[in-house]
């Protein structure tokens, strides 16, 4: 018996235009890049943006003041990445399709962090000209992206992704209404934008993805192959491991010792528990690690390799909702 069945169907259900919105995603990708991701990977921008944050807003707008003319030269020469985005925000939800495989093409890191950290700069630049819907403007779409691919994520990277964007994101809404009027309307515009959040049931949803794709992930995988795959310099032990997979991998066990600590660190993230959450990750990596039995061995190692602290996510999470409950204050506000 299975104790925690869960597909990720289940998980993350498709719907009408999850296609459609998932091809448009997936041009800039690591396997299906359109032909401006082709072309945004030659470009060598002029400006590395890095430090400071922008939560330290005194030497925030002194950064971007002083490369104001290359934050504006490289906003031009993102326009069709910022095209992509407003294309995708036009999308009621954005589907992941994405293919429960160790090879799945999956999103690429790279332009999105370019896309977001021009964004906050370029609007941020608008707020110092005294522009507050201006910057507004600039930053809804993102804002809105962001929150659709966090709510039917079927991958971590892409909820990463999501994550690092919105907080960036959140945080240049904070400066901009801190640094120049904003007009009802756009405040209005905003709202939207941030749109209703249950943070504890996407808090369940971010622990539980990769444990929805491990039947997949891991089903008919011989121990060989999959040692080989993680240790290629161990080649020598393919064979040998393989015959014996049948012996050293329990398929329902190993899954649901998976499910079991999934569940616990769900309902740790879920009520904001993070130390409990962390100690009971260390426990069971440790037991992973320390385990002397021979019974189910190859199930523990698949575990070893599968397994991600979610400790950090977790923070991550609950760090953006915090700053979502406090802009959301701000915004019923008066201007």
């Amino acid at each position: 018996v299975i104790r925690q069945p869960l597909t990720m169907e289940e998980l993350s259900p498709t719907f009408s235009g999850a296609e459609q919105s998932f091809v448009v995603l997936m041009q800039y990708s690591s396997e299906t890049p359109s032909a401006d991701a082709k072309a945004f990977a030659k470009i060598n921008l002029s400006l590395p943006l890095s430090s400071p944050l922008i939560s330290e807003s005194r030497k925030w707008t002194d950064f971007v003041m002083t490369n104001r003319t290359k934050i504006e030269e490289n906003w031009a020469a993102l326009a069709p990445q910022r095209r992509w985005v407003n294309e995708l925000a036009a999308f009621d939800r954005i589907g992941d399709l994405t293919s429960p495989d160790l090879n799945a093409n999956i999103m690429s890191f790279k332009p999105w962090r370019s896309i977001v950290q021009h964004t906050c700069a370029f609007a941020s630049l608008q707020a110092v000209d005294g522009l507050g819907d201006d910057a507004t403007a600039t930053l809804v779409p993102l804002l809105e992206v962001s929150r659709k691919l966090q709510l039917s994520s079927r991958t971590l990277i892409r909820t990463q992704i999501a994550y690092m964007a919105e907080r960036m994101i959140l945080e240049t809404i904070n400066y901009v209404l801190e640094y120049t009027p904003v007009s009802v309307a756009s405040r209005a515009r905003l709202l939207e934008a941030l749109g209703t959040v249950n943070a504890p049931a996407l808090a369940r949803h971010l622990i539980f993805m990769e444990y929805a794709q491990f039947p997949a992930l891991s089903g008919g995988m011989k121990l060989g192959d999959f040692y080989v795959m993680t240790h290629n310099h161990q080649s020598f032990l393919r064979e040998p491991l393989n015959f014996l997979s049948p012996i050293l991998i329990n398929p329902k066990a190993t899954r649901n010792s998976y499910g079991d600590i999934i569940l616990e660190i769900a309902n740790f993230a879920a009520t904001r528990d993070i130390d409990k959450l962390s100690a009971r990750e260390k426990i069971f990596a440790d037991s992973l690690d320390k385990e002397s039995r021979m019974k189910n061995v190859g199930g523990r190692l698949l575990l070893i390799t599968f397994w991600h602290p979610f400790k950090y996510l977790a923070e991550m999470h609950w760090k953006n909702a915090d700053l979502r409950t406090t802009l959301l204050k701000r915004l019923g506000t008066s201007p």
